[in-house]
């Protein structure tokens, strides 16, 4: 989210300041938000689909109905936003389904959950998924469109957040966990 933010600004979609109103309980906000989607969209009913239909196709279909929950009825989506939020809301349930079968543990997904969110709305002030946040800095939106900036959606409608996150699923996908649990091999068959 830090590199995402730091694309906006240096290409002109927002100007940040210090946030004069910044508390430290909006600091702690939104962790419990973030532990219930990882629970429900890779907790276990994930984990069953893996055990059903193998971990790649657990992920594409965790990854659709994710993107779906985010998008219906939020604030400030519409238009080319709707759909870079939407493939971007898709990329990163990706990217955090691929996480489960590197360690076999829900910590890194929530982790990388929690930190995309923490550092969007608390830290820089960024609206999540349409809900404003008052963080420690706060982010003066410019003119720049909606696919660009992310705008009142949040940076997860610009396409700079597309961008990086196709990169970190891609990073991900090559990532040899030591655990060496497997869920994400080959099959042989497959293979020939």
């Amino acid at each position: 989210m830090l590199l995402v933010a730091g694309l906006i600004v240096a290409t002109g979609g927002a100007h940040v300041r210090l946030n004069a109103d910044w508390s430290l309980t909006s600091l702690l906000s939104g962790a419990w938000v973030v532990l219930w989607e990882e629970l429900l969209f890779r907790g276990f009913v994930f984990q069953r689909l893996i055990d059903g239909v193998g971990a790649l196709a657990a992920i594409a279909v965790s990854a659709g109905l994710f993107a779906v929950a985010h998008g219906g009825g939020n604030p400030g989506l519409d238009g080319t936003a709707c759909v870079v939020a939407t493939v971007d809301t898709a990329l990163g349930a990706v990217l955090l389904g691929l996480a489960y079968p590197r360690t076999g543990r829900l910590a890194l997904p929530i982790g990388i959950h929690f930190g995309w969110h923490w550092a969007q709305g608390s830290v820089l002030g960024f609206d999540v998924s349409g809900a404003e946040h008052a963080g420690w800095l706060l982010p003066e939106l410019t003119g720049r469109p909606q696919w660009f900036a992310g705008r009142d959606f949040g940076p997860e409608a610009s396409i700079f957040a597309v961008l990086v996150d196709a990169t970190a699923v891609l990073l991900m996908r090559r990532w040899k966990a030591q655990s060496g649990n497997g869920l994400l091999a080959v099959p042989a068959s497959a293979a020939a």
